[in-house]
């Protein structure tokens, strides 16, 4: 009868890895979710900017004063976007995915 202990500990290795994994994409998944909104809204500020609608220059002004921020927004998010103490999304990373046959 062969010993499985042998197996336990990179099976387990493996599980590990992976749900860490999991987690990593599921993180990444939520920031881009919140970038993706704001840039939602940005559209709809720069619509609303094209069209003619807004021409006084308050309006206008608080149109780019909200575009703003949200740009200021989604810089925060991508600066301080991490996983595990590594930045997810500000390209100081490489995230590399092996897999051993």
């Amino acid at each position: 009868m062969e010993d499985n202990r042998d197996k336990i500990s990179p099976i387990e290795a493996t599980i590990t890895d992976l749900q860490e994994g999991v987690l990593l994409v599921q993180a990444v998944d939520i920031a881009m979710k919140e970038v993706q909104s704001k840039l939602n809204r940005m559209l709809t500020l720069a619509n609303k900017a094209a069209d003619g609608e807004y021409t006084d220059a308050a309006s206008l002004k608080a149109i780019d004063d909200e575009f703003q921020f949200l740009k200021h927004e989604i810089d925060e998010i991508i600066r301080e976007a991490s996983f595990d103490g590594l930045k997810m999304l500000d390209g100081t990373v490489r995230w590399t995915i092996s897999v051993d046959g």
